[in-house]
Protein backbone atom coordinates (compact mmCIF):
# COMPACT_ATOMS: atom_id res chain seq x y z
CA UNK A 1 0.00 0.00 0.00
CA UNK A 2 2.87 2.38 0.94
CA UNK A 3 4.59 2.28 -2.75
CA UNK A 4 0.84 2.52 -4.35
CA UNK A 5 0.38 5.56 -2.13
CA UNK A 6 4.00 6.95 -3.12
CA UNK A 7 2.94 6.52 -6.63
CA UNK A 8 -0.25 8.08 -6.49
CA UNK A 9 1.82 10.99 -4.83
CA UNK A 10 3.74 10.95 -7.78
CA UNK A 11 1.02 11.68 -10.06
CA UNK A 12 -0.66 14.17 -8.24
CA UNK A 13 2.48 15.78 -8.02
CA UNK A 14 3.31 16.08 -11.62
CA UNK A 15 -0.13 17.14 -12.45
CA UNK A 16 -0.01 20.28 -10.12
CA UNK A 17 3.35 21.56 -11.72
CA UNK A 18 2.43 21.02 -15.13
CA UNK A 19 -1.12 22.53 -14.63
CA UNK A 20 1.64 25.48 -13.33
CA UNK A 21 3.97 25.10 -16.38
CA UNK A 22 6.67 24.04 -13.71
CA UNK A 23 8.66 20.14 -14.26
CA UNK A 24 10.17 20.08 -11.15
CA UNK A 25 9.15 19.97 -7.21
CA UNK A 26 11.35 22.27 -5.11
CA UNK A 27 11.51 20.59 -1.85
CA UNK A 28 10.36 22.99 0.99
CA UNK A 29 8.95 22.56 4.14
CA UNK A 30 5.45 23.49 3.29
CA UNK A 31 5.89 20.76 -0.13
CA UNK A 32 8.78 18.27 1.55
CA UNK A 33 10.62 15.65 -0.64
CA UNK A 34 9.10 12.00 -0.01
CA UNK A 35 11.98 9.40 0.56
CA UNK A 36 10.68 5.88 0.47
CA UNK A 37 13.57 3.48 2.24
CA UNK A 38 13.70 -0.33 1.23
CA UNK A 39 15.90 -2.40 3.43
CA UNK A 40 16.82 -5.36 1.81
CA UNK A 41 15.01 -4.59 -1.62
CA UNK A 42 15.76 -8.41 -2.63
CA UNK A 43 13.42 -10.08 -0.43
CA UNK A 44 10.03 -7.46 -1.20
CA UNK A 45 10.80 -8.36 -4.90
CA UNK A 46 10.27 -12.16 -3.96
CA UNK A 47 7.74 -12.50 -1.19
CA UNK A 48 5.68 -9.03 -2.68
CA UNK A 49 6.29 -9.22 -6.70
CA UNK A 50 3.39 -7.30 -7.41
CA UNK A 51 5.23 -3.70 -5.98
CA UNK A 52 8.30 -4.01 -8.32
CA UNK A 53 5.30 -2.30 -10.74
CA UNK A 54 5.33 0.57 -8.31
CA UNK A 55 9.25 0.63 -7.45
CA UNK A 56 9.57 0.59 -10.91
CA UNK A 57 7.72 3.95 -11.39
CA UNK A 58 9.40 5.61 -8.60
CA UNK A 59 12.49 4.90 -9.61
CA UNK A 60 11.74 6.09 -13.43
CA UNK A 61 9.44 9.31 -12.52
CA UNK A 62 10.04 9.90 -9.28
CA UNK A 63 12.82 12.15 -9.38
CA UNK A 64 11.32 15.12 -11.15
CA UNK A 65 8.81 15.28 -8.42
CA UNK A 66 10.92 14.65 -5.24
CA UNK A 67 9.83 10.67 -4.56
CA UNK A 68 12.56 9.11 -4.14
CA UNK A 69 13.27 5.48 -3.50
CA UNK A 70 16.49 4.44 -1.55
CA UNK A 71 16.94 0.60 -1.71
CA UNK A 72 19.55 -1.77 -0.56
CA UNK A 73 20.38 -5.03 -0.60
CA UNK A 74 23.09 -7.49 -0.35
CA UNK A 75 23.86 -8.17 -4.28
CA UNK A 76 22.00 -5.99 -6.40
CA UNK A 77 21.50 -8.25 -9.51
CA UNK A 78 18.79 -7.90 -11.66
CA UNK A 79 17.21 -10.75 -10.28
CA UNK A 80 17.38 -9.62 -6.79
CA UNK A 81 16.14 -5.99 -8.49
CA UNK A 82 13.15 -7.33 -10.15
CA UNK A 83 13.13 -7.75 -13.66
CA UNK A 84 12.31 -3.63 -13.91
CA UNK A 85 13.41 -0.15 -14.21
CA UNK A 86 14.96 0.30 -10.43
CA UNK A 87 18.60 -1.14 -10.77
CA UNK A 88 19.02 0.66 -14.04
CA UNK A 89 17.73 4.18 -12.92
CA UNK A 90 20.22 3.84 -9.87
CA UNK A 91 22.17 7.05 -10.36
CA UNK A 92 23.30 6.70 -6.31
CA UNK A 93 25.40 3.59 -5.34
CA UNK A 94 27.47 3.10 -2.40
CA UNK A 95 29.47 -0.02 -2.19
CA UNK A 96 30.75 -1.21 1.54
CA UNK A 97 33.54 -3.79 1.25
CA UNK A 98 33.08 -6.65 -0.98
CA UNK A 99 35.14 -9.90 -0.86
CA UNK A 100 35.09 -10.79 -4.79
CA UNK A 101 36.37 -8.17 -7.53
CA UNK A 102 33.56 -9.29 -9.92
CA UNK A 103 31.13 -7.82 -6.92
CA UNK A 104 32.43 -4.48 -7.61
CA UNK A 105 31.05 -4.27 -11.38
CA UNK A 106 27.64 -5.72 -9.76
CA UNK A 107 27.60 -3.05 -7.56
CA UNK A 108 28.61 -0.12 -9.05
CA UNK A 109 28.22 -0.44 -12.63
CA UNK A 110 29.97 -2.33 -15.50
CA UNK A 111 33.82 -1.07 -16.05
CA UNK A 112 33.98 0.89 -12.66
CA UNK A 113 36.35 -2.09 -11.55
CA UNK A 114 38.65 -1.30 -14.20
CA UNK A 115 37.99 2.33 -13.90
CA UNK A 116 39.94 2.26 -9.88
CA UNK A 117 36.57 1.94 -7.99
CA UNK A 118 38.62 -1.26 -5.34
CA UNK A 119 35.62 -1.88 -2.73
CA UNK A 120 37.46 -5.36 -2.43
CA UNK A 121 40.59 -3.29 -1.03
CA UNK A 122 38.40 -1.57 1.69
CA UNK A 123 40.08 -2.92 4.50
CA UNK A 124 38.05 -1.49 7.61
CA UNK A 125 34.46 -1.36 8.73
CA UNK A 126 32.50 1.69 7.58
CA UNK A 127 34.61 2.53 5.05
CA UNK A 128 32.86 2.75 1.72
CA UNK A 129 32.47 4.00 -2.10
CA UNK A 130 29.76 6.56 -3.47
CA UNK A 131 29.76 6.59 -6.95
CA UNK A 132 27.05 9.14 -8.26
CA UNK A 133 27.34 11.75 -11.08
CA UNK A 134 29.07 14.71 -9.13
CA UNK A 135 31.23 12.19 -7.42
CA UNK A 136 32.92 10.00 -10.45
CA UNK A 137 36.32 9.78 -8.71
CA UNK A 138 36.68 6.96 -6.66
CA UNK A 139 37.22 8.08 -3.14
CA UNK A 140 37.02 6.38 -0.04
CA UNK A 141 34.65 7.44 2.87
CA UNK A 142 33.87 6.31 6.38
CA UNK A 143 30.48 5.79 7.69
CA UNK A 144 30.00 5.06 11.82
CA UNK A 145 27.70 2.55 13.28
CA UNK A 146 24.73 3.86 14.46
CA UNK A 147 22.76 1.44 17.31
CA UNK A 148 19.48 0.60 17.04
CA UNK A 149 18.88 2.50 20.41
CA UNK A 150 21.06 5.57 18.80
CA UNK A 151 18.50 5.57 15.87
CA UNK A 152 15.36 4.91 18.16
CA UNK A 153 16.50 8.11 20.44
CA UNK A 154 17.58 10.36 17.37
CA UNK A 155 13.92 9.37 15.71
CA UNK A 156 12.01 10.46 18.85
CA UNK A 157 14.67 13.84 19.50
CA UNK A 158 13.52 14.99 15.53
CA UNK A 159 10.33 13.63 15.22
CA UNK A 160 8.45 17.36 15.65
CA UNK A 161 10.39 18.52 12.87
CA UNK A 162 9.15 15.76 10.73
CA UNK A 163 6.73 17.73 8.38
CA UNK A 164 3.77 17.21 7.46
CA UNK A 165 2.82 15.63 4.00
CA UNK A 166 1.85 18.76 1.71
CA UNK A 167 -1.79 18.87 0.48
CA UNK A 168 -1.59 17.49 -2.57
CA UNK A 169 -0.14 14.16 -1.88
CA UNK A 170 -2.09 13.98 1.17
CA UNK A 171 -5.16 14.54 -1.36
CA UNK A 172 -3.39 12.03 -3.55
CA UNK A 173 -3.51 9.26 -1.34
CA UNK A 174 -6.82 9.87 0.17
CA UNK A 175 -8.26 9.77 -3.28
CA UNK A 176 -6.20 6.83 -4.34
CA UNK A 177 -7.34 4.60 -1.70
CA UNK A 178 -10.79 5.75 -2.58
CA UNK A 179 -10.38 4.70 -6.08
CA UNK A 180 -10.39 7.66 -7.26
CA UNK A 181 -8.57 7.80 -10.68
CA UNK A 182 -6.22 11.11 -10.48
CA UNK A 183 -4.85 10.75 -14.35
CA UNK A 184 -5.75 13.47 -16.47
CA UNK A 185 -8.67 12.42 -18.84
CA UNK A 186 -7.39 12.24 -22.45
CA UNK A 187 -8.67 14.41 -24.61
CA UNK A 188 -11.18 13.64 -27.30
CA UNK A 189 -8.64 14.11 -30.29
CA UNK A 190 -6.18 11.82 -28.37
CA UNK A 191 -8.64 8.65 -27.82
Amino acid sequence: MLLRDAVAVLEARAAYLAAQGRRVWEPSPDMPALVIVIDEYAELADDAPESVTDTDSIARRGRAVAVTLVAATQRPTQKAMGQGAVRSQMDVRVSFRVRERKDVDLILGQGMLSAGWHAHTLNAPGKFLLSAPEHDVPRRGRAYLLTDQTVAEAAQRHAQLRPALDEISHTAIEEARAGIDLRPLHSADES
